[in-house]
């Protein structure tokens, strides 16, 4: 282990016995190594301090758990791994909701007639597939699942491809 290592396993053993400037240490010690972890996961690098937060109350709720004689730098690493990929997941969540959101007040505002002439002209320089795709879903409402079993993808090729038309539906809304 690094003499890095060996600090970080200082500080997270004064954490167990209840040393709170441990805790404040650690922060010091390893919060800028923890944000450049957090860079490589998310798009959003305003999340990256987010993630850092959410690492130290993972470590503050689950250090009696860590094994003191492993290497406690990548213990938070892989905290802070797990907590970017979480974050990055929600926002990917989010974003679909909100753009499937968006479709949807312009169906009631246009009418069914106008969101599949827009559909038509938002996927019309995409393959004959991906516009299949689009009025699967946005159209007649067809989950990913059932899109999946209709054109024979599987559900993740699927929601790629949503992605992909969505970038077009975003220059088009």
């Amino acid at each position: 282990m690094t003499e890095y290592g060996k600090q970080v396993n200082k500080c997270l053993i004064r954490i167990q016995k209840g040393d709170n400037e441990g805790l404040a240490e650690l922060f010091e010690l390893t919060a800028n190594h923890l944000r450049m972890v957090a860079r490589l996961y998310l798009d959003d690098k305003s999340l990256c301090d987010d993630v850092v937060m959410e690492t130290f109350l993972r470590v503050m709720k689950y250090n009696g758990a860590f094994n003191t004689i492993r290497d406690g730098y990548g213990w938070l690493c892989g905290i802070a791994r797990n907590e970017a990929l979480t974050c990055k997941n929600r926002e990917k969540k989010y974003a679909a909701w909100e753009s499937a959101e968006r479709m949807e007040s312009k169906k009631d505002e246009w009418g069914e007639a106008d969101v599949q002439l827009t559909v038509f002209f938002a996927t019309e320089k995409l393959g004959e597939r991906d516009r299949e795709i689009a009025q699967l879903r946005y159209c007649y409402d067809y989950t990913l699942q059932e899109i999946a079993q209709i054109t024979g993808m599987s559900k993740t090729a699927v929601y790629k491809r949503l992605a992909k038309i969505k970038k077009n539906f975003e220059k088009v809304f």
